[in-house]
């Protein structure tokens, strides 16, 4: 629902009881609808795309940028932009990206450039002397 509407400080309340109820809604709703708001943006706000079924914040006004929030896990293709922090999966494998990146060829090739992190459970040693990342993968997910 998208019916955002600012009260005017000469809008008496009385009569901006609908108004309110309606920009209640729309916050709840997440602003949702088939197509991005277009009026009274503010960076942080949030859309959900009942079209796509997907989650956006609104990162830019000055450019009408809109992110899709992090979307649990998503299956690696070729030439797909992943956001750092995000997990992917191909095959039976599983990895966590460290970069905002598009992929390449293949996971194989992501992996050795340093944009993915193999985090297979059946592949994770439980002994306490492996670490499951490196300090510097960490910082590199984190920074």
């Amino acid at each position: 629902m998208q019916k955002y509407k600012e009260i005017k400080d000469t809008d008496l309340v009385r009569d901006s009881r609908q108004t309110i109820n309606d920009n209640v809604q729309t916050l709840l709703s997440n602003n949702s609808g088939t197509a991005f708001p277009t009026d009274n943006l503010v960076v942080g706000m949030r859309c959900y795309r009942t079209d796509l079924k997907k989650a956006y914040t609104l990162t830019d006004v000055a450019n009408n940028k809109w992110e899709e929030d992090g979307a649990g896990v998503s299956e690696w293709a070729t030439g797909k932009e992943y956001k750092k922090g995000s997990l992917v999966y191909h095959d039976t494998d599983v990895y966590l990206v460290l970069k905002d990146y598009t992929s390449g060829a293949s996971p194989a090739s992501d992996l050795s450039a340093g944009n993915l992190y193999a985090v297979n459970a059946s592949t994770v040693s439980t002994s306490s002397a492996d670490a499951f990342m490196t300090n510097a993968e960490v910082d590199a997910l984190f920074s």
